[in-house]
């Protein structure tokens, strides 16, 4: 393991854009200490770069949601339909299907709501957990673009370790819109390819995981932290230029308790604002000529 490095800047929006830099960037450019100058960009183009990624402007997914035991086994398999309006507005919905039910929740200009059957749903715990999942998903499932967005204050550079085979580079990130405001990025030493990120499950963090490794091992935890959650992402494929992660891993403490796995996409079918509000999947709330909730046939 290389010597830990710790290099801070200040950065409003978290990177440099592939395209030409605005004054901030250009501003940026020339106060970033050098491993944070080339590395984000880098992320980005391994990533497909903004040009593709602006190509996009909404993205339907078809995903499965696998609950792991302590013992290593599948217990419980859900499946998601997720829509992300990327372009003009960040919208994202979320429908999941249980027995017998079909539940809506969205985040919709920086609100969240939630529909049971056509009912709104009003109970603080089931709309705060709610809350959290829609903005995991918007931070895990638009990696590493939706990062611009995301990072609000220092970024740090912690330096090079082995992870899982491969070494990595270790940046923490402060975000906000997240469960947690500090967010560890570990991506590919060779090509920069995201690999994994984490985070403490119940608060911030002051120092990495113990020891400088980029994963604890089952059980380990730092006092008063709460479970370090790590999810990696173990396969991309190609979307219209852009690597989007297929399959990732997430682990508490450093044991499997889910797997994440996309079956089907669909880019660019022109989403309205008004379709990720809450009116549209109310019951008897829909007008003639208003907006059509979304829906996909798979």
């Amino acid at each position: 393991m290389k010597p830990t490095a710790i290099l801070t800047a200040m950065a409003m929006a978290g990177v440099l854009a592939q395209a030409a830099p605005s004054r901030v960037e250009a501003q940026l450019e020339v106060q970033l200490p050098f491993p944070l100058r080339e590395m984000m960009p880098r992320i980005y183009r391994a990533a497909g770069g903004h040009r593709a990624w602006s190509s996009l402007r909404d993205l339907s997914i078809l995903q499965t949601r696998v609950q792991v035991g302590d013992d290593g086994k599948d217990r419980a398999s859900e499946r998601i339909e997720i829509y992300l309006q990327c372009v003009l507005e960040e919208n994202l919905l979320m429908v999941r299907f249980r027995p017998g039910a079909r539940i809506h929740q969205a985040w919709w200009r920086d609100w969240h709501w939630m529909v049971d059957q056509g009912l709104r749903v009003r109970d603080r715990s089931q709309l705060e957990s709610a809350r959290s999942e829609l903005l995991e998903t918007l931070l895990l499932d638009r990696m590493p673009f939706s990062l611009e967005h995301s990072v609000t204050g220092p970024i740090t550079y912690e330096g090079e370790f082995a992870f899982q085979g491969r070494n990595v580079h270790r940046l923490r990130l402060q975000l906000r819109d997240f469960p947690a405001s500090d967010l560890w990025l570990l991506a590919d030493a060779a090509t920069y390819v995201v690999r994994a990120v984490g985070y403490y499950q119940t608060g911030t963090s002051s120092v990495p995981p113990p020891g400088g490794s980029a994963l604890l091992k089952t059980g380990e935890t730092e006092p008063g932290k709460g479970a370090y959650i790590e999810v990696t992402y173990r396969r991309y494929r190609d979307e219209a230029g852009v690597q989007l992660a297929w399959l990732r891993e997430h682990r508490r403490d450093g044991a499997l308790f889910r797997r994440d796995e996309i079956l089907k996409i669909r880019g660019n079918r022109w989403f309205e604002s008004r379709q990720f509000a809450i009116e549209t999947y109310l019951e008897g709330r829909s007008e003639p000529g208003g907006p059509v909730p979304i829906e996909t046939r798979w």
